[in-house]
């Protein structure tokens, strides 16, 4: 049983022994050890510890707060850490259980702080500032967490401590003072400055006599010129017992020290808030002026002076001003200035106010009493003695003569060397000569106003000379020379209009004009020149010797007459390069640059005669020489024969063919030279023997060409033996002829092929020394020393490896090449004779190392062979050697070609013929439909709504005409619709379906028109408009 109150927060745990005993004679004891543990109760209420600071147990507690604390500051840390609340409820282990939540009750500061509800951690909400509140309170309420909550309530009070935050302040912060200069009695309190110091307790804002001091000083003198520190001194201080009294306390001097710029300085004797010194300081500033009094006397520094003044100045004009000066200022500084003696004395006026001095009449630098001035000044301020000048005036000379060539009737005459590398000075009488040497101008000598500027105006409108603008010395800008040609804009002499103007700037420069004259002295730099660089005349090479050839003529630039005659010779020491004896074929006129044979020539000798030709002139100290080509063309006469070239022995071609290959290349090709020119050298090629008409060969007229015609045929193993000539188209006509031997063989026995790593068109350009080279392996290999290689035709391989002969370029092609055993038939002498061709096999054991193909050493390293790389040497099978088709051929090429294009006609004419049908169809006549016609005058027919014209029956060929007539009408007449026949009159008329009008069709006569009668259509009036018949 509980006999007294339990508190856990005395005793958590109770333990005791409970003994039981029983009623025995001997009892017998048990002892049972209890504990009792005292169950947690929330029945203490949060405490405050309150501070002592205002007595004990107050119920305050109590916060310093800094003055300036800003907003947002937290000024206390948590309550129950700082030790300011508690709350005595714990847990059976003996442990505080209770939370405590804060809250800030309303009171009177309330929005000046905030208060955290966890930790009760208190922050300013505004700035603290003491001078606006010393001290402040709230009501915070502590509520526990327990069931039911307990709380209490405090005051808490915030002491604010200030601090010295305020600067002393002057009011005003400046001040402008005045002193009397030379004061006797010293020191002068001046003024009393008010400060105030805004801090809110002491001593922060106190400020004591001995806290006014002087900062530093500046002073400027009269002309406002800063003086040195060390010249200032210390003439101002403040009272020691007067707080803030400013006064003088030494001599002031208005003529060293005109003004003051003091800097004055109050502190205060504040404190931080652990006591230490913190002073802040204000200052002002004192603009103070030095009072004047006159006692200076005026002065002129220099006591000299000289001044300039131009001779032109009008009356009246102040030219310039003089100047004394006085220490002191205002009126003690007004002086007077008079003019008091000096020669020419009365020339001159001084104001007496300004001192400004003006001429009284006119001056003249030239006039030889008064160049010149010395006049006595003086100037006084009404107290002292009067200041003394010695004035100089000099007279200076005014621009007033215009600079001129008077004296040369305003012209010079300059000259230059032709020819002469630029720049080079003008000269005149043979020395160099400046423009300005000889101009006049009267005004003072060594001054701007006789220095000069030259310019060029006129006269050189190709800038060819430069003008040195300060010197007037002219130059040449280019190289010059003559030409007697005007065109050509080089005369022998130049007229250049000079503008000479001086400097001067009073009142202004001043200008002239002259004409220099610039004759060019000729020199001999022209070179003849030939009219026409090539001169080419034409000779019969059969004409007389005098014969002229031609005439040359050369001119020469050159001015002067020896320089410009000229003698022509012909070159003897160039005669085309190498020819030295042109002199003796020609004759050449020095004079008059005619030509003549002076030997016969000879065209089939020499076909033309290229030389040089001099003319050269006459010049000194020495002559030029210009050059010119001459080219004589000799003119031929047909006097010599065609000549054969290429043959295989003299004027005989042997040649060989697969005789089944149709690819219309040539078999051979003959070819002949004719030394003569022109239609005597053009040759034509005929077939003169055999000429039956199933010969199968035939030769190109113009190339000299051997073709297989198209649709002959030759076997293997024949001969033909063509006889060609060659016919020139002189007069008399001159001709040679040559035998061609054409062998036929069986390609599939003797061919073989050799492939090459090339294209057609190098091939093509190479043929000549491939057939050489392979000629020479074979004859290198001894076993046939006579012997030669000839070859048949190529083969193209296409990009889709499909094969055709001689039709495509490609970069593999294959040669089918022969070989003939020796050259005994290659002779017009053996004709008879068979040729030896070399087998397959026997060409294949010269030029294959194995059956792979393999090239011998020498294919592929012999010089005229390594441009076409050959890769394989093969057999020919007769697969291989099938022909070309005849629709592959020249001819069969030819025919399709022919046969498109008259397909292509056909197609136009049938275009052309349906075109027409439909134009036709279009004009076709249509039968026009009746309408009714309306009464004519006269007669007065009374068409019916729908006529039915009944003509009487004539003939076919009748009716056509007439129906052919009316329609021409009807179209040539635009508004008829169509015609119809009155059947009661017969006649004929025109109706519109549009406007529902009809109108008779009559002749221009006036007739009219009937079924049955014949019309011409030249007489029909269809050019009147319709007319509506009543």
């Amino acid at each position: 049983v509980v006999t007294a109150p339990l508190d856990i927060e005395t005793v958590r745990k109770w333990t005791f022994d409970i003994e039981v005993k029983d009623t025995g004679i001997a009892p017998n004891t048990a002892t049972l050890q209890v504990e009792v543990e005292v169950q947690p109760k929330n029945d203490n209420r949060p405490t405050w510890v309150t501070d002592n600071k205002y007595g004990p147990n107050n119920g305050r507690i109590v916060f310093d707060i800094k003055d300036e604390t800003a907003s947002a500051t937290q000024i206390v840390g948590d309550l129950k850490v700082n030790g300011k609340i508690n709350d005595a409820d714990v847990d059976k282990n003996g442990a505080l259980v209770d939370t405590i939540a804060f809250v800030l009750e309303d009171a009177s500061d309330k929005n000046f702080f905030t208060v955290d509800s966890a930790t009760g951690a208190i922050t300013t909400a505004q700035k603290i500032d003491y001078e606006y509140r010393t001290q402040f309170w709230i009501t915070v309420k502590a509520t526990d967490n327990g069931n039911p909550p307990l709380d209490s309530r405090t005051n808490i009070y915030f002491n604010v401590i200030d601090i010295n935050d305020f600067t002393p302040l002057f009011t005003p912060n400046e001040y402008w003072l005045n002193a009397i200069e030379e004061s006797t009695s010293t020191p002068i309190d001046l003024k009393k400055l008010a400060v105030v110091d805004r801090d809110g307790s002491a001593p922060h804002n106190t400020i004591n006599a001995a806290d006014y001091t002087i900062d530093s000083i500046t002073a400027k003198d009269e002309k406002g010129v800063a003086v040195a520190a060390a010249k200032i001194g210390t003439p101002f201080a403040f009272s020691t017992t007067d707080n803030g009294m400013f006064r003088v306390v030494s001599k002031l001097d208005r003529e060293a020290i005109a003004s003051y710029e003091i800097v004055v300085k109050a502190t205060d004797n504040g404190k931080d808030g652990n006591g230490n010194s913190d002073r802040k300081s204000g200052t002002a500033k004192i603009y103070l002026t030095v009072d004047d009094i006159n006692d200076q006397a005026p002065t002129f520094n220099p006591a000299t002076d000289t001044q300039d003044v131009y001779e032109c100045t009008n009356i009246g004009e102040v030219v310039f001003q003089v100047k004394a000066t006085d220490g002191d200022i205002g009126i003690n500084a007004k002086l007077k200035y008079s003019i008091v003696t000096g020669s020419g004395s009365t020339h001159w006026h001084i104001d007496a106010d300004t001192g400004k001095v003006s001429p009284t009449t006119t001056l003249d630098r030239e006039s030889p009493l008064f160049s010149g001035y010395l006049l006595t000044i003086h100037a006084y301020d009404g107290k002292y003695a009067p200041a003394s000048l010695s004035q100089t005036i000099r007279l200076i000379d005014c621009n007033d003569h215009t600079p001129n060539f008077s004296h040369m009737n305003n012209k010079i005459t300059l000259e230059v060397s032709e020819g002469v590398v630029p720049p080079v000075d003008l000269v005149k009488g043979g020395a160099n000569t400046a423009l300005k040497d000889n101009v006049v101008d009267g005004d003072q000598a060594g001054i701007i106003n006789t220095e000069f500027i030259w310019t060029e105006i006129s006269g050189d409108q190709n800038n060819r000379f430069t003008i040195d603008a300060n010197t007037g010395v002219m130059k040449t800008t280019v190289q010059l020379k003559i030409d007697k040609n005007p065109a050509a804009g080089w005369p022998a002499e130049y007229q250049i209009l000079v503008e000479v103007k001086d400097k001067g700037t009073t009142p202004g420069p001043l200008s002239s004009t002259v004409t220099v004259i610039v004759q060019i002295q000729d020199t001999n730099d022209n070179i003849p020149i030939f009219a026409k660089p090539l001169y080419e005349a034409v000779v019969a090479e059969s004409s007389p010797v005098g014969t002229s050839v031609t005439s040359v003529k050369a001119t020469d630039g050159d001015y002067a007459a020896n320089n410009a005659l000229l003698k022509y010779t012909i070159d003897t020491t160039k005669l085309d390069g190498t020819n030295s004896n042109y002199v003796n074929k020609f004759n050449l006129d020095p004079n008059t640059g005619q030509i003549y044979l002076k030997t016969m020539v000879d065209y089939d000798t020499k076909k033309q005669y290229d030389f040089k030709l001099l003319a050269a002139d006459s010049g000194s100290p020495k002559a030029l020489t210009g050059t010119t080509d001459l080219r004589v063309y000799i003119t031929d006469v047909n006097d010599l024969s065609p000549v054969w070239v290429d043959t295989t022995s003299k004027d005989y071609y042997s040649c060989e063919y697969m005789y089944n290959l149709n690819d219309g290349k040539p078999v051979c090709t003959v070819k002949a030279l004719d030394a003569d020119s022109g239609a005597y050298g053009r040759l034509t090629y005929e077939l003169e023997e055999p000429k039956t008409f199933d010969f199968p060969f035939e030769v190109d007229q113009v190339s000299g060409s051997i073709r297989k015609q198209v649709g002959k045929t030759v076997g293997p193993y024949e001969r033909y033996i063509l006889y060609i000539s060659a016919r020139d188209h002189g007069t008399p006509e001159r001709k040679a002829v040559s035998i061609v031997r054409i062998d036929t063989y069986e390609g599939s026995q003797h061919l073989i092929r050799i492939s090459m790593n090339t294209d057609e068109g190098t091939f093509n350009s190479r043929k000549l020394q491939i057939e050489n080279a392979l000629t020479q392996i074979l004859r290198a290999s001894s076993l046939y020393p006579q012997g030669r290689v000839g070859i048949s035709h190529i083969v193209t391989t296409t990009t889709g490896g499909r094969r055709r002969r001689n039709l495509l370029q490609g970069n593999t092609i294959d040669v089918f090449v022969y070989g003939i055993r020796n050259d005994l038939s290659d002779t017009s002498e053996s004709l008879g004779r068979n040729k030896d061709f070399l087998t397959q096999l026997e060409m294949l054991q010269l030029f294959r190392l194995s059956e792979d193909g393999t090239p011998i050493n020498p294919l592929t390293t012999h010089v005229d062979l390594v441009a076409t790389p050959i890769t394989k040497v093969s057999p020919v099978s007769s697969v291989a050697l099938a022909t070309t088709s005849f629709w592959e051929s020249a001819g069969g090429i030819a025919l399709i070609i022919f046969l498109v294009l008259l397909g292509l006609l056909l197609l136009a004419l049938l275009a052309f013929g349906l075109y027409k049908l439909f134009m036709w169809w279009k004009a076709r006549p249509r039968k026009a439909k009746p309408v009714p016609v309306q009464k004519v005058v006269q007669p007065k027919p009374t068409p019916k709504p729908e006529p039915q014209p009944e003509p009487p029956k004539k003939t076919r060929n009748g009716k056509k005409k007439f129906k052919k007539t009316i329609r021409k009408v009807m179209t040539m007449n635009k508004l008829a619709s169509g015609k119809a026949i009155d059947p009661s009159t017969g006649r004929v008329y025109c109706y519109n379906k549009l406007t529902g009008t009809t109108r008779w069709l009559k002749t221009k006569e006036g007739g009219v028109i009937k079924q049955d009668e014949a019309v011409d259509i030249k007489n029909i009036d269809d050019a009147n408009p319709l007319k509506v018949v009543d």
